[in-house]
């Protein structure tokens, strides 16, 4: 709706550790939330710093140039608050992929959410967060409109996702077959932990081993 520069971040609650998956050791999250923002924002403040010579600077930006006014920039900053969200994990794979289909491959705003284009006018439905979600209607012109739909297209360089540590390109076959091993470690145990817990519990009778009837695993404590 608004300029409203941000990323995401898809990060895996564990890690491969000697060919064995290692979970983080708390579950309920990976960083304390609001020292992560105080950490994110100092460290976004030192690269900017770093790369201040190579950066271009025109029309509003151009009293940046200055030293003196540089330094006063950099103090509002430190003074502005960072905000991070962080989600707990989530449960289901399709979940994830749900997610990050949502933010990596959608537009700016998808056409079933514009209503009409008439005399220069633009009706589209947007959902106000900040009102219980309700679905709402806006009218702007085109040119404001189009103005808006600019701020989604990624700079000159800039890349729309990037993947590191076990999603990272390099070795990339390598890592995937470890990744498989590692999986199929883990869900042998608790196939496993299925059959000698679970079943004897609610399945003892039909003894099915169906995915569905295993992934009732997720229920219990499984050991990893």
């Amino acid at each position: 709706m608004l300029y409203h520069p941000h990323c995401h971040m898809l990060v895996t609650s564990g890690g491969i550790k000697d060919d064995e998956w290692v979970d983080a050791k708390n579950e309920k999250y990976l960083f304390p939330v609001k020292v992560y923002s105080l950490v994110y924002r100092g460290m976004y403040i030192q690269e900017l710093q770093k790369v201040r010579k190579k950066l271009k600077f025109s029309k509003k930006t151009k009293e940046y140039k200055n030293d003196a006014n540089w330094e006063k920039l950099i103090k509002e900053l430190y003074k502005k608050e960072f905000v991070t969200y962080i989600k707990e994990p989530y449960e289901e794979p399709k979940t994830v992929m749900d997610y990050f289909g949502r933010y990596a491959y959608r537009v700016a705003i998808t056409e079933s959410r514009i209503i009409s284009y008439e005399n220069g006018i633009v009706k589209f439905k947007y959902h106000d967060r900040k009102d219980g979600n309700k679905e709402k209607i806006e009218e702007i012109s085109d040119e404001k409109f189009v103005e808006r739909f600019v701020m989604h297209i990624l700079p000159k360089g800039f890349r729309k996702i990037k993947a590191y540590g076990i999603f990272a390109n390099a070795y990339r076959e390598e890592r995937i077959e470890k990744i498989k091993k590692v999986i199929s470690k883990i869900r042998n145990r608790i196939i496993e932990f299925v059959r000698k817990e679970v079943f004897k519990k609610c399945c003892s009778k039909c003894g099915s081993e169906d995915i569905e009837i295993i992934l009732i695993a997720h229920r219990y404590e499984v050991p990893t």
